[in-house]
This record gives structure tokens, sequence and C-alpha cells, in this order.
């Protein structure tokens, strides 16, 4: 008989699913002979996306970023597949800042309050959504619910409750992710000494209170002083407790001086305040809640500042869920982020709806109204849409300021939260990106997508292609991937894309791409010509942020694909169908293929 001699490489287990960065798992790869007997030999071991799983020896793969990636177990000329898929998955969450705070009752806490979110193995994990909840009478977070950002965190600013003492906030991400952050809501807040203030206030201090230096300026002499001129007294900075302790405070005048900057709790405590100047100054923008807490406040002079005038912004917000288009009933609020200047009441119109209120009301030095309670038809027939009446005028002692009305505010038909965007393919396939064998005549051909929801799925690697994708891959044809998005409508595909064909390289752009609530994600794909099957692409690709913002601008880097359905090695193999079918692999680094990337999908809304 003919001596034993390699014949078939498999490997164990055929796909791992890792759900932390650093995690690993052992694959095993086993060779057979032609008689089916195990054949003694090595393998090297090879990922298709190192960025996603990194291959070692004796087949342990680590895991280094969310995706998928194929491992390769080679010997020889023999090669066999499997396939891992690295999705992180919260397991912590921590406190990172803004506990154990002191603030007013009723007052946004000086600091943000963060959490972070973290995988098992302790890597920060991206557009997780953290929900936060305050206990009964301790206040408010806005927003109320946040996905995580690329760091794992997740902030929201805190509105402490009327009650004096201890109060509590919950935040909580998946199911037995908790943590708790405190604070204290005190009647007076921390007094900074008047030696440690910023000089100019320092000593307009010692001079109000008659006396000979700072440090013989008592509490009670702080509490004495209701009025305040720093015009002219050329300060470029005030920070945070310059001014605390003047709880009698009526009229503070900065003006003519060069402030460029004012920290969000600058004038907190000031409860008693009356008039405010700044005008002359060089403040370009108010930070949120500047004005929290000055309940008082009759006379803000904003003018003669580069930012003026300030826009003061009016907005209607959903607080019992971030996703506009989920069922009722809805709470609104009216939120000003500066903190109110003055009394705000804003007339409210309910269409194809009822509300509990008619008119949204923030009193001075509030940043939010009550709750307006909002409910849809009794039938399911359309969007209830909230439209905000005139805004106030300003009234007499305001200036430098504009009042900007809030949007109106369409509810409960995901429908009706739609973005548009823009993409660009820039293709950077060339001879000198990808030298091997580069072929004559290089292109894309025209191409075809879809805007879907999560109930389908065009493409995946690890899956084995569609009849749609196939024709795509081996012939640049887009009638039956775009039959396949035509059969997932009405209820899982909303529209077709449609692009141009290209040379390489080259750029071109598919305008008016309208992605909503409801269908949030795109899928794009062209082939790479010539070539017997291979492509590039994007499936799934969410635009929809957890916390229901749409996303302003994505990237996505474009390596060469192998649809699996023809088994040709070089650009212009003759036809020769691959049986059975492969799954969708990635062809980074392999023949005839460079590492290099292929080109660029860039994603930019443009609307909504």
């Amino acid at each position: 008989p003919e001596p034993p001699r390699a014949a078939a490489v498999s490997v164990s287990p055929e796909s791992a699913m890792l759900s932390s960065l650093g995690e690993t798992v052992t694959f095993t790869a086993t060779i057979t002979d032609q008689y089916g007997a195990v054949f003694n030999g090595s393998v090297a071991w090879s990922s298709s996306d190192p960025a996603v799983a990194a291959a070692g020896r004796a087949g342990r793969v680590t895991a280094t970023g969310n995706g998928m990636a194929t491992v390769t177990a080679t010997h020889q000329s023999l090669t066999a597949r499997a396939s891992v898929v690295v999705a992180q998955q919260p397991a912590a969450l921590a406190l990172v800042s803004g506990g154990a705070q002191e603030g007013l009752p009723g007052r946004e806490l000086p600091e943000p309050v963060e959490v972070m979110v973290q995988d098992a193995g302790g890597t920060p994990v991206e557009d997780v959504t953290v929900t936060y909840a305050a206990a009964d009478g301790h206040g408010s977070a806005s927003p109320a619910s946040v996905a995580t950002d690329t760091d794992g965190i997740a902030r929201t600013a805190w509105t402490l409750g009327d009650l004096r003492g201890p109060q509590r906030l919950t935040a909580s991400a998946g199911e037995g992710l908790e943590v708790e952050i405190e604070a204290t809501a005190v009647l007076r807040l921390p007094v900074v000494p008047v030696c440690d203030r910023t000089p100019a206030v320092r000593d307009a201090l010692v001079r109000a209170a008659a006396r000979g230096g700072c440090d013989a300026v008592s509490a009670d002499d702080l509490a004495g002083i209701d009025t305040l001129n720093l015009a002219v007294a050329g300060i470029e900075i005030v920070r945070a407790g310059d001014f605390s302790g003047l709880d009698s405070l009526v009229r503070l005048d900065l003006s003519g001086n060069r402030i460029a900057a004012l920290p969000g709790t600058v004038f907190s405590g000031l409860a008693a305040m009356r008039s405010l100047d700044l005008r002359g100054n060089r403040v370009e923008s108010l930070p949120r809640a500047l004005l929290s807490g000055l309940t008082a406040l009759a006379e803000l002079r904003l003018a003669d500042n580069p930012g003026a005038p300030f826009i003061i912004s009016l907005e209607l917000l959903r607080t019992d869920t971030t996703r506009l288009g989920a069922a009722g009933p809805a709470s609104i609020v009216l939120d000003v982020a500066t903190g109110a200047p003055f009394p705000i009441n804003l007339p409210l119109a309910v269409e194809n709806g009822t509300a509990s209120a008619r008119r949204l009301s923030v009193v001075t030095g509030e940043t939010l109204s009550d709750v307006a309670t909002v409910e849809g038809p009794a039938a399911d027939s359309g969007a209830t849409r909230l439209v905000p009446g005139t805004s106030p005028s300003l009234p007499s002692g305001y200036d430098g300021m504009e009042l900007r009305p809030p949007a109106p505010l369409s509810l409960f038909d995901p429908s009706a939260n739609t973005a548009t965007y823009r993409v660009v393919f820039d293709a950077t396939w060339s001879r000198s990106t990808h030298p091997a064998d580069f072929p004559s005549g290089a292109h894309f051909s025209p191409l075809i997508g879809a805007v879907h929801n999560d109930g389908v799925i065009f493409w995946a690697l690890g899956d084995t292609a569609t009849r749609g994708i196939e024709v795509m891959a081996e012939t640049g044809g887009t009638g039956p991937l775009t039959s396949e998005i035509r059969a997932a409508m009405p209820d899982r595909a909303l529209a077709v894309i449609n692009g141009r064909g290209i040379g390489s390289p080259a750029s071109a752009t598919i305008s008016g791409i309208t992605v909503r609530e409801d269908f949030p994600v795109v899928t794009l794909v062209t082939m790479i010509a010539p070539s017997p099957d291979w492509f590039v692409g994007v499936n799934g690709l969410p635009l929809l942020m957890g916390d229901g913002r749409w996303v302003d601008e994505v990237q996505v880097v474009l390596y060469p694909l192998d649809a699996g359905t023809d088994s040709g090695t070089g650009y212009r193999s003759a036809n020769r169908d691959t049986s059975p079918r492969q799954s969708i692999r990635s062809l980074k680094g392999v023949s005839p293929f460079s590492d290099a990337p292929i080109g660029t999908f860039t994603f930019t809304r443009v609307a909504g």
C-alpha cells in the first residue's frame, strides 16, 4: 500500500465565542492520512484579523477586539479553519467619579456622576446602556439612561431631592450590575477660606468686610455682604468657591474684566442674588447649570462678550426612556440646560394624544420643569406630536442672550425618529498597496445594500453566502441580492441602497440614506473585480446609539472577503464552484492580498 501521507487537517472546536478582551481559547488541530488515521505533523496557526483574535503557538487564541475572525491551522498545503466571535459582555460596574458630593437640596450637583462598565477581564465596554434611578425623594438624573463611551464611561447630572441629608442614586447595567452613589444635601455649601480665593475676589471681600486681612474675615462677615463690586478689576479667572458663603449677596458686578470661562458651579449658593453683571468680558459659552439655584435673579447682563448673544436653549425631553418611539405613557419635561434666568412658561399643544399639563414651567434658577404625562390615542394610529408655543421674550434687565424654543417632539412612533446619511466609498486597492499579481482593469462593481433592523442578516463572517451574495461576489450582479432585500420588507428591511461602480483607486458617494429608529442599521457590499468570489462590505452597521442619539460619523475600514462559493485562488482564475460551500472569511494577508486595507466606508449624518 501507499505510505501514509498527510491528507486532511481538522480543527476542534469549529467555533468559539469570547466575551472579554484577553480571554483565551485553545483550538486543537488533527492531521489525518489518506486512510483516516492520525498523522504526526506540526501545524502553523494564523488569524484573519489579529485585531480581533490573535493566534499564538499550540492553537491558543486571545481576544483582542470586538468582531469576528477566522483562525487557520496549516500543515504544508492543507488548511482547516474555525471561527472566533469576540463580543464583550458587561461583567462589572464601578463608580469613577461624582460620589460623596455635597449640594443644595433641589439643585444639580457640581460634578457629573460617572460610572464605568467593564468586561470580565477589566477592559472598558463601549455602547452599554446604563440607567440611573434616584431613590424616592432623592431627586433625578439627566439623562436617566445613557450609553457608555469608548472609555466605557456613562455620565449623568444628578439633581438632588428637596430632603436635607444623605441621598442615593443607583446606576445599573444589564442584569445584576448595580452601583450605589451617595451624596448629601446640605443647607450651606462648604466655604472656601477667603485667603484661598482668586486675589481680586479675596481683596474685595476683605474691603467689604472691613477687615485688616483675609484671615480675619469670618463666616458671619461673608454672610453679611450684600454687594460686591469687581468691575474692571483685571480679573482673568474666577474659580468655583470664589463666592461661597455669601448667603446675603444681592448684587455682583464682574463687568469689564477679561474672564474667558465660567465654572459651572461658580455661583452656587447665591440664592439671594438679584443682579449679576458680566458685560464686557471674554466669555464664549455658558456651562450647564451655571444659573442653577439663583432663584431670586431679576437682572442678568451678558452683552459685549464674544459668545453674545448666548443661546439659552429650551428642550423637550422624554425622561422615562431614551427612545422617543417607545410605547407610552411618556414622561416629558422642559429642560433649560443653563438654568432658567427668569420664569419660563411654555404653552404645549398635543396632536393625536393627551397630556396632563398644557403648559410647562421652569422657575428662575431651576433647570427642569415638573413632569407632564403624555399618552397616545387609544388605537394605534400614528405618532403623538408635542408642539411648543411661543417662547417668552427677554424681560427688562436682561441682555446678551437669546431664548431658543424647543423643537416639536414626536412620540410613540419609531418611524418619526429618523436621520439621513451620506456614505463615501474610498477605494484604496492598488498596485502599491497590494502588489502581488495586481490585475489590469481593477474595479469595484455597483454598490448594493440595505437599510434594515436586527431581524435580518444579509451576510456575516462565518456564515454561508446567500444566492444574492454569491452572485454579487462572483459577477457583480445586484438583482438576486435586491430581491432578498425586498423579500425582507416591510417588517425587517426599509430600503435598498444602490451606488455606482468605480475603478480603483477612486471614490464614490451615495447620498440620501435615511434610517429610522425601527430600521437603524445598514449593510453595504461591492465585488472586487476581477476575482473568483471576492468582495468588501459592512454588515449590520448600527447608526443609532444606546442612548437614542444618532451617530455623527463612523468610518469602516474594509479588508477583502471571500464569499466561499468559488475555489479560485487568483484574480483571473477559471470558475470552479466550491462544493460544499465554505463560510465567508477574511482574506486580509492572504495571497494575493497584503495586510493593507482595500478601502473605507465613511458614513456621515447630514440631517436628523
